[in-house]
């Protein structure tokens, strides 16, 4: 019994049992160090993170790169521009005068884009243009064609297929050929028999002549 008491009183075994109590607290702080951080860290070099990081407040970055970004909810630029999490819109905010989307560089939208008021120096398409559904121009050929009244200088509505031209001034319609010996001619169809056409153009005399047959 001695003994043990005498062991236990020992310098050497007191010295080491304090040792083992200092390491033990020293773990104990350090592990809870890594896991809960009740303060703020700075650091002056790299902060590197192999899991994942679980952020529950606002962060604040001033630059920042990543190569994948994936969000739960809307995406605010500035406070102003934002993509709706739900559908996956993305919708630019502000008043009419001051609010723009600018892209420089080839933009590709698949689907329907509706735009209220547009301007464009050039358009491009390789398909056929359409005009509230009506007027359209073909891309095979490029040739123009509406589907009712054509209308230049007034916005006289008519119930048939028509041309109309306006002006203040003398109105002109001018049918003139590349070839020197082409001319100008107007063909009709026969009101009352389909296919007969009959055509009006100028001789060389200066006269107008109404013949039957189609324009050569």
């Amino acid at each position: 019994m001695k003994s043990y008491l005498s062991f236990f009183k020992n310098s050497r075994f007191q010295a080491a049992l304090a040792s083992a109590g200092v390491t033990a607290l020293f773990i104990t702080v350090a592990v809870s160090a890594s896991t809960t951080i009740s303060g703020n860290i700075s650091t002056g070099g790299t902060l590197a993170v192999t899991g994942a990081s679980t952020l529950t407040g606002l962060t604040t970055m001033a630059f920042a790169s990543s190569t994948t970004q994936s969000l739960t909810g809307n995406l605010l630029v500035n406070g102003y521009a934002t993509t709706t999490g739900s559908n996956g819109n993305f919708a630019t905010q502000g008043s009419a005068s001051s609010s723009s989307l600018t892209v420089n560089g080839a933009a590709s939208i698949l689907g329907l884009t509706t735009m209220a008021f547009a301007s464009s120096t050039t358009q491009s398409l390789t398909g056929a243009l359409l005009l509230n559904g009506n007027a359209t121009t073909t891309a095979a050929t490029g040739s123009f064609s509406t589907f009712g009244t054509l209308a230049v200088g007034t916005s006289t509505a008519s119930t048939t297929i028509a041309i109309i031209v306006s002006s203040t001034a003398t109105s002109t319609l001018s049918l003139q050929s590349s070839s020197a010996t082409g001319g100008g001619c107007i063909q009709f169809e026969s009101a009352n028999a389909k296919g007969v056409f009959f055509s009006l153009f100028a001789t060389s005399s200066g006269f107008a002549r109404f013949q039957t047959g189609t324009c050569q």
